[in-house]
């Protein structure tokens, strides 16, 4: 069983504590199972509000339930390598029965951002019910949108530089990332789709699907539960730290390799207006426009990821030959988008794997199930150029077939727009054949600004 640090600074200030309330409903027998249901609970030498904190057991812990009196319940922690059994107390309120389930956890999220509640308990709870990165940075968005006050924010803006104050919860998540965490592949199951981020997106590829054939398709190589997640977030400098963080998140769940995280750099402040630079950072982040920001989320700047297993992405290339790499490392930096003149985001440390095509020249990269075949097979990939009276109307398709059975397995369409700001911009979509079904699994723009 894995307990939170019990340093008297992170007791004192426990953020996401729960007192105990009027007497809860019967959890069981004397000897029964128990559960954490808050997002952290104190542990408590006795039965009183203001006892001494012996342990702070998060979502999901189970517990031998020892007694139930009013308010309080006796429990006694399982015993494992690292701790042996504590007995203590738990305000019944903050246990139940049975564990919350990663879809459970889920909706009362989801749940509560559509009622405008911010999300920030159920956001925790899910973290500690199956820990991934896209769930730490759930956890440190709603910390901005309920700790950030007007005040402080006016305050980092005035005086140049960051503000965010230790959270003891947020403190204990980055502690259990550095200590390595399995993601559970039911994590990923609502994520590996790619929504168009604006209606002008969805325009564009909705105009390039009128013209082109989209081929019809049935199920192939790909499942329902093995959706491939697409490395769109390393190839391109100024995709989001969310779809970099998919990334990470997959290549754990996919490969059963445990991801240790740890944090390099504290969130910091990026000047403006104007072309500012991020002095603060060790490296520095040119930033475009007018902009005062924290570039982080909550108080991290900047994360280095490793793994304790083999990780591997796969590709294919233009000439349908495949390619697989072994992920060593990467560096993950939650920045904001800067369009022209940003800086790279994702610094990734990998090494080819002899045999195989170069990584630089695959068409398509994902997590998931690799082309059949290993170094020696090939894939059937079909491209097509499809004009009009400008430059930005050439679109050009090709159709992927990974497993040689004559469906189509991925099917991208990549096209040119006119940015907003100056110059040429490129867009690129990556559909995948899902059980029979065309799902888009990556978009992504780059702006050409020379």
């Amino acid at each position: 069983m894995r307990l939170l640090p019990c340093a008297a600074a992170l007791l004192a200030a426990a953020a996401f504590d729960i007192g105990a309330q009027p007497a809860a409903a019967p959890l069981g027998a004397p000897g029964s199972s128990v559960y954490v249901f808050a997002s952290r609970a104190n542990l408590r030498a006795q039965p009183q509000a203001a006892a001494a904190v012996l342990a702070q057991p998060v979502t999901n812990t189970g517990l031998k339930l020892l007694a139930q009196k009013g308010e309080w319940c006796e429990v006694e922690t399982i015993a494992d390598k690292d701790a042996p059994a504590q007995r203590g107390f738990i305000a019944c309120n903050l246990l139940r029965p049975a564990p919350i389930t990663i879809g459970a956890a889920k909706a009362e999220l989801d749940s509560a951002r559509r009622n405008g509640r911010g999300g920030l308990d159920w956001a925790s709870r899910s973290f500690w019910v199956a820990p991934s990165l896209l769930r730490f940075n759930d956890v440190g968005l709603a910390l901005q949108g309920t700790h950030l006050t007007p005040e402080i924010a006016n305050r980092e803006i005035s005086g140049g530089k960051a503000l965010r104050f230790k959270v003891p919860e947020f403190e204990a998540m980055k502690q259990r990332l550095a200590g390595g965490v399995l993601v559970s592949p039911a994590a990923l199951e609502e994520v590996p789709t790619q929504a168009l981020p604006t209606q002008a997106d969805a325009a564009l590829v909705a105009t390039a699907a009128a013209r082109v054939r989209i081929p019809p398709i049935r199920p192939s190589l790909f499942t329902a539960d093995q959706v491939p997640v697409m490395d769109t977030a390393i190839r391109y400098q100024e995709a989001t730290s969310h779809r970099a963080m998919l990334l990470l998140d997959a290549l754990s769940a996919r490969h059963g390799a445990p991801l240790q995280a740890t944090v390099t750099r504290p969130a910091a402040y990026a000047l403006g207006p104007g072309t500012g630079w991020l002095a603060q950072a060790p490296r520095r982040v040119r930033t475009a426009g007018p902009l005062d920001v924290i570039i982080g989320v909550w108080d991290v700047g900047a994360l280095e990821v490793s793994f304790g297993k083999d990780a591997w992405l796969n590709g294919v290339t233009l000439r349908g030959e495949p390619t697989r790499e072994q992920v060593l490392g990467l560096e993950l930096d939650f920045q904001i988008d800067h369009g022209c003149g940003g800086s790279s985001r994702v610094e990734l440390r990998n090494a080819g794997v002899p045999g195989y095509a170069k990584a630089s020249s695959a068409l398509v990269r994902w997590v998931g199930t690799p082309l059949p075949g290993g170094p020696a097979g090939r894939a059937q990939v079909k491209s097509r150029k499809f004009g009009g009276a400008k430059p930005s109307d050439l679109v050009v398709t090709h159709e992927i077939d990974l497993n040689n059975d004559g469906i189509a397995d991925f099917f991208v369409m990549q096209g040119r727009y006119v940015p907003q700001i100056r110059g040429d911009g490129l867009w690129s979509a990556v559909f995948g054949n899902i059980a029979g079904q065309w799902r888009l699994l990556s978009y992504d723009q780059e702006e050409d600004c020379t």
